[in-house]
């Protein structure tokens, strides 16, 4: 059974939902799903989350992938990459990208100081 990790983050555009997701065992993912429109009707939010697609991942399992905050236009995310209890890095994942390798490119690391891979 798929376990939600975190609070879902809304596009501020709404037309997306991410969320952190443990899929794997111990390995958390970043999915996305499509928000149905303003004003639709309530069945039109059943299953939506049986309708997600990954928007990033990670090939390490010892980290983890949090869905962060959205840019204005909802065409990036800001994501933290976990790996242990204190050990964080952030970075970017191009949404259009993302979405269409279900997650397997678009994710870069924000070129701040100490920001560096694991």
């Amino acid at each position: 059974k798929l376990k939600i990790a975190a609070a879902p983050a809304v596009s501020k555009t709404g037309d997306y939902l991410a969320y952190s997701i443990n899929k794997r065992g111990k390995e958390f993912d970043i999915w996305c799903v499509a928000m149905p429109p303003v004003g639709s009707e309530v069945a039109a939010y059943e299953y939506l989350l049986d309708k997600a697609v990954p928007l990033a991942q990670t090939v390490d399992s010892r980290q983890t992938l949090h869905a962060e905050a959205w840019n204005p236009d909802g065409s990036q995310l800001l994501v933290s990459i976990s790996q242990g209890a204190s050990d964080t890095r952030f970075a970017v994942v191009d949404v259009k990208v993302g979405l269409e390798s279900r997650g397997l490119a678009g994710l870069e690391l924000l070129p701040i100081e100490g920001n560096t891979p694991f």
